[in-house]
């Protein structure tokens, strides 16, 4: 009986020299966009967290769903960069978002409206009860 053989693979070429590599996949080139995501071993602080989620809701109050996403994902001239990028990094940048936002939402009548495509709605009369 004969000896079992192994294969190539296991043992090296016929030769004794090492089985070449395999080619290496090509690297993914660098996103260079706000989208780009965290890595998952680097949670968002804590305080961070809590400025974001809570200009967000001030934002989805005041201007509703599409208008703020909008706004807190373009970039906005005024402030100087994204709205939410800026309110989530410090409590300075979450003051300016905040009276930006109060700008766009309680405008007097005839006032220019901010730079986002659809005019908010007047607001409702006051009743004289």
């Amino acid at each position: 009986m004969s000896e079992p053989t192994a294969s190539p693979a296991a043992a090296g070429a016929a030769d004794g020299s090492p089985e070449p590599a395999a080619p290496a996949a090509p690297a993914a080139p660098a996103r260079a966009n706000h989208w780009r995501r965290r890595p998952r071993g680097v949670p968002i602080p804590a305080e961070n967290a809590k400025r974001q989620g809570e200009i967000t809701q001030l934002a989805f109050l005041l201007l509703g769903r599409e208008r703020a996403i909008d706004f807190l994902n373009a970039e906005h001239a005024a402030l100087g960069g994204r709205p939410l990028a800026l309110a989530t990094a410090s409590a300075e940048g979450r003051a300016r978002v905040e009276g930006e936002l109060g700008r766009m939402a309680y405008r007097q009548p005839g006032e220019a409206a901010p730079s986002l495509e659809a005019p908010l709605p007047p607001a409702p009369a006051a009743r004289a009860d």
